[in-house]
């Protein structure tokens, strides 16, 4: 499951012209902060919407960095179960994944984590979906895989009926589940049961 984000071109021009002004060497995106102060609603967003971009654009240490911060300020001021709280939640905790920090992301996409995304958001959002699939992974990464083909078989399932069988968030879903049963010695088996089907 993926998270739009603008470019990566864009994303580092963008912080670029942030990051330094031409005058006095002082980064430009203080001026937000500055005005509006660092636990401004405003401020998190465009703080945390940077962390994404980095995530996205595969800088993992900086995404990293930016969204501990953001996070810790999110439940703070606008509490743990707010959208903006729950999604950089969501994408820290894939940011972990790629850096290979399983037990970090375990932490943030835990059962009740991903209980609390149901409840704000409904069964059958993308958020939802995001926060339970890096469950799973997490799992399969752990060798977890009955826990993780419980959770995985959910969101195949719901992005199947919301997305369809070919959408770019379901064929993610599609290939987790290979890993689970090939984890659990189940490939050939479920490989024949879907030829069976076709």
């Amino acid at each position: 499951m993926g998270i739009h984000t603008p470019q990566c071109g864009a994303v580092h021009e963008y912080h670029e012209v942030l990051s330094r002004d031409e005058k006095d060497g002082r980064p430009r995106g203080c001026d937000e902060e500055q005005i509006l102060g660092p636990r401004h609603e405003a401020t998190l967003l465009s703080t945390g919407m940077l962390g994404v971009a980095y995530n996205t654009c595969g800088q993992w240490k900086e995404a990293e960095e930016i969204l501990v911060q953001v996070i810790k300020a999110n439940r703070q001021v606008l509490g743990p179960t707010h959208h903006d709280t729950l999604t950089c939640m969501a994408v820290l905790s894939s940011t972990y994944l790629l850096l290979g920090q399983n037990k970090e992301a375990e932490e943030l996409e835990m059962p009740a984590v991903t209980a609390t995304h149901k409840e704000v958001f409904g069964s059958k959002h993308p958020e939802t979906l995001v926060s339970m699939n890096n469950l799973a992974v997490t799992y399969i990464r752990e060798g977890l895989y009955d826990e993780a083909e419980v959770i995985e078989a959910q969101v195949l399932e719901t992005s199947k009926e919301v997305l369809g069988l070919h959408h770019q968030d379901t064929l993610p879903s599609m290939k987790n589940m290979a890993l689970i049963y090939a984890g659990q010695g189940r490939l050939a088996e479920e490989e024949g049961d879907a030829g069976d089907r076709d």
